[in-house]
């Protein structure tokens, strides 16, 4: 965890070692870069660590088929929130499916997948007042989610 040192969280510190060595053992380049400690949180840092994971996961799942696999993973700050961003170089979520990635049941995973892991995390950002969005095309995706800090 030491070597991955990034934020104040323990959590989150071993999420991204744990996930750091699960791309490696696939041959994916795992990439971090984080200019902020994650102080103060306006949500669980197990909340924060779940929707973390199901971004990277769902990633994993996005490359680990492409020659030169990458993954991105950014953690910073404003004045008001946490900025996270989760960016791969996999194909892109196709047009006809966009519109269902946060549906409830939805996935791309056939039998491997929930379909819970989108939707779960778009309303318990909401709760606490953050959001996730996307952008998607032929040369990959970027998650982004937002989480407010404690006043």
């Amino acid at each position: 965890v030491n070597k991955i040192m990034k934020t104040k969280s323990p959590a989150v510190n071993a999420l991204l070692q744990v996930k750091e060595m699960s791309c490696q053992n696939k041959d994916i380049e795992f990439s971090i870069m984080s200019t902020t400690r994650l102080e103060s949180p306006a949500m669980e840092i197990w909340d924060i660590c779940g929707i973390l994971g199901n971004l990277i996961d769902n990633a994993i799942h996005a490359v680990e088929n492409v020659k030169d696999g990458k993954i991105l993973v950014s953690l910073k700050e404003d004045i008001r929130t946490y900025i996270f961003k989760v960016k791969d170089n996999g194909a892109g979520i196709p047009k006809n499916i966009v519109e269902k990635i946060f549906d409830m049941g939805f996935t791309t995973k056939g039998n491997e997948g929930s379909g819970i892991g989108l939707a779960v995390s778009k309303r318990k950002l909401a709760e606490k007042g953050g959001d996730i969005k996307f952008t998607t095309g032929s040369k990959g995706t970027v998650f982004t989610f937002t989480v407010p800090k404690t006043v």
